[in-house]
């Protein structure tokens, strides 16, 4: 027995020199609540408790009552203050370890567990969790943060997302989603043996609904033309607009051959009636192309520009009408591109060469100069006029080329003239769009300039009327500073207004050949002329008939009175050589006397 009281209080010893030296709060208490032992930690813990009742702690007396007294709010009357410690007093009897969070002070925290040994007594551990504490409230900070700014890149990715696949005016679908959708459809996504059905579609006479009621009437225009998608299509119809008046409609599986005709049809029906913006009738009109195919059947780019070949078809025979591409119009297409890899080659190798057209005063038939017309030599030597290249070289933006490679020819053929001693009168070139605005124009006419010629630049009566606007103006002004004379091309082949001849001042205005050819037989045609005359000597503008290809024709535009006159009937376009042989020194002297 009194060796195991030994043991025992041996044991006790050592126990309390272990809580005393722990490091966090540690407190055992006796069966009557009386604090048997704590560490340094608790005691700081209940500072002021350990300071009033040091003595009390000594001695065994300082109960848990005492030191849970020092935690009752200081506010509550008596009776609420012994209330509140009765009740953290019988908490801690019904604890099993389960920790709880204890607040002290301001920023304080402690985790305390708290436990009923074998014994009856009981024991309590507080760990200062403080800085634990706030850790996890940054965290928690930082990790609804995190969350949010996820919502927020999720949000704006989806907004990407419909910008980079939708067009912000219509809201319809893009390029973008279309071709995407096209390679979704060519992979295997989808049966191998679907459909693709496109409709091009184009919009007739849009740039006069900019030109006449403005760009918001346009846009108008457009955003109605993306309605057509809730009236005439079905759910699964992929409606595109590719940009400016373009759109495409791509149909949905169940569609046949029928069903893509029949909705190119009604699209051209809808798009005749007027569309009216603030009261006022926008009247446009569609040409649509259509292509069919079959998954895997051909590439995405033949898709496109089948359907596109289609709809070029449709506005080629008068626009606001359907076309379907066929094997003659691929026939077409692959004869085009030949044809546009030759003219390339051929302006690399400067195979365009210039005869020359001698044009003739109609009072007294003398030679007054030639007009320069632009040929295409071949290799074999066979050499082809304007209408067997210049649509294809128009429609692949080649116009311009050709001509700087004119103007070249015409420098050489200059040299080659004056060094016979026989440099025309004048020389007059065909001067298109591109070329008054690449900004070289005046450089090689100033080229061109000689001692005695007259140096004349042709423009086609659509585009000298018709853009008169700030763009062209500067350039004509500066051409006729440098002594250039401006006359007006095929002149009566589309319409335009006296005061756009009287803006221009144009040296001479020639006569389409389309009108002055049926002439002779045509007392129509020949009033005509003869007002066309009169117009130019209203406004003293010289007038040349051009097409004269008989003597009736010679005979007609002398008795119209037409200035000066060009044609077969006279003489042929020609070589250099040619026109040297014609006009050599000698007659050339006799001639200008």
């Amino acid at each position: 027995m009194i060796r195991l009281l030994k043991r025992a209080l041996s044991d006790r010893k050592i126990l309390r020199a272990a809580i005393c030296s722990a490091p966090v709060p540690i407190a055992i208490y006796n069966d009557d609540d009386q604090l048997i032992a704590w560490s340094p930690g608790y005691e700081q813990l209940h500072t002021q408790a350990f300071s009033d009742h040091k003595e009390s702690a000594e001695a065994g007396n300082l109960t848990y009552r005492d030191i849970m007294r020092y935690t009752v709010d200081s506010r509550l009357c008596a009776a609420d203050a012994e209330a509140e410690l009765d009740r953290l007093v019988n908490s801690t009897r019904e604890n099993d370890g389960t920790p709880d969070i204890k607040t002290y002070g301001e920023s304080s925290h402690f985790k305390v567990y708290r436990y009923r040994l074998p014994s009856g007594a009981r024991a309590g551990i507080a760990m200062d969790v403080s800085e634990l504490l706030e850790t996890q409230k940054q965290l928690t900070v930082s990790r609804n943060e995190a969350e949010d700014a996820i919502r927020r890149l999720a949000d704006a990715s989806a907004e990407i997302q419909s910008y980079a696949y939708s067009d912000e005016l219509t809201g319809l679908p893009n390029r973008r989603m279309l071709m995407e959708t096209l390679v979704k459809l060519q992979d295997g996504t989808t049966r191998a043996d679907r459909k693709i059905v496109l409709l091009h579609i184009d919009l007739d006479r849009f740039k006069q609904v900019n030109d006449v009621f403005g760009h918001a009437a346009g846009d108008h225009v457009l955003r109605e033309v993306a309605k057509l998608r809730q009236s005439l299509c079905r759910p699964d119809d992929l409606v595109v607009r590719l940009g400016g008046d373009e759109f495409v409609m791509l149909l949905d599986d169940d569609v046949d051959s029928r069903r893509g005709r029949e909705l190119a049809g009604k699209i051209v029906d809808q798009l005749s009636k007027p569309i009216y913006y603030k009261s006022s009738p926008c009247r446009i009109g569609a040409s649509i192309g259509v292509s069919e195919n079959r998954c895997n059947e051909v590439g995405i780019d033949h898709i496109l520009s089948q359907s596109d070949l289609a709809m070029y078809r449709a506005k080629q025979r008068g626009r606001n009408r359907v076309e379907h591409f066929d094997t003659k119009l691929q026939s077409e297409f692959e004869s085009k591109l030949l044809l546009g890899d030759d003219i390339h080659t051929a302006i690399e190798e400067e195979r365009f060469i210039l005869f020359y057209q001698p044009q003739y005063r109609c009072s007294d038939m003398k030679w007054i100069g030639v007009e320069a017309l632009c040929r295409w030599q071949l290799e074999s030597g066979e050499v082809l006029t304007p209408g067997r290249f210049f649509e294809t070289a128009k429609s692949l933006s080649l116009l311009g080329d050709i001509e700087r490679c004119t103007f070249q020819r015409a420098s050489k053929d200059l040299d080659f003239f004056e060094s016979a001693n026989m440099l025309p009168p004048k020389i007059s070139l065909n001067v298109g769009y591109e070329r008054l605005l690449d900004g070289t124009l005046t450089e090689d006419l100033a080229s061109l300039q000689r001692p005695g010629l007259d140096i004349a630049v042709e423009l086609l009566e659509t585009l000298a009327l018709e853009d008169l606007n700030s763009k062209f103006m500067p350039v004509l002004e500066s051409l006729k500073k440098m002594g250039i004379q401006i006359e007006i091309d095929d002149f009566g082949s589309d319409h335009a207004s006296i005061n756009s001849l009287v803006s221009i001042s144009p040296s001479a205005m020639k006569i389409d050949q389309r009108i002055v050819l049926p002439g002779p037989s045509s007392e129509k045609i020949q009033k005509l002329i003869q007002a066309i005359v009169d117009i130019g000597s209203a406004l003293d503008i010289p007038i040349i008939a051009e097409g004269v290809e008989t003597d009736e024709h010679v005979r007609m535009v002398r008795d119209l009175g037409c200035d000066y006159m060009q044609g077969y009937a006279l003489s042929k376009p020609m070589s250099r050589e040619e026109l040297l042989h014609l006009f050599g020194p000698e007659q050339h002297s006799r001639l200008a006397a």
